[in-house]
């Protein structure tokens, strides 16, 4: 973590979080989706989540606190694989999928005015874009299956017989 003359390391660390929350929002502005940053709590760990406004269920990143660096971007799978090949070298990137919570990439960002950030800003927004367009269309093929299928019992309760309706003139004889 950079040290500068004045800025305390809390102070640095909070400049980064902000940095990078606000950064994911004004890329919510120029998105087909507008995106907002809410703060969560874990336990004793305060993070901030990432999301699509309309899409209260679909998590893009999180921003958590680093205890070497400056922050943490919490990436997904399909976004980590979109940035993997323009991370340098040296980039500290952690394993995160064992905690659970719905992330599977830590990527720690060193400085407030880190160029990586732009980089996993850009993939998550992408990589969460076509998530929530794959989730939609199963949306919409699960209520097409759904209004078949209650076509398809509809129709069988009409062909359904009942047993006190029955007449007497079909008894074998």
């Amino acid at each position: 973590m950079p040290r500068v003359k004045g800025i305390g390391k809390r102070e640095l660390k909070k400049q980064t979080k902000a940095n990078i929350a606000s950064a994911f929002a004004d890329r919510g502005l120029t998105s087909d989706k507008p995106i907002h940053v809410e703060n969560r709590r874990a336990g004793s760990v305060d993070y901030q989540v990432v999301k699509f406004i309309d899409e209260d269920k679909q998590a893009i990143a999180a921003i958590y606190g680093s205890l070497k660096h400056c922050a943490a971007i919490w990436v997904k799978e399909d976004a980590f694989l979109r940035i993997r090949a323009l991370l340098p070298d040296d980039a500290a990137v952690e394993d995160v999928a064992p905690f659970r919570r719905g992330f599977q990439w830590a990527i720690h960002i060193k400085s407030p005015s880190s160029v990586l950030i732009p980089l996993i800003i850009d993939a998550c927004v992408t990589a969460g874009l076509d998530r929530l367009t794959r989730t939609i269309e199963r949306r919409e093929l699960e209520a097409v299956r759904a209004e078949k299928r209650a076509d398809r019992e509809a129709k069988k309760s009409e062909e359904r017989r009942d047993w006190r309706e029955v007449e007497d003139a079909t008894v074998l004889k």
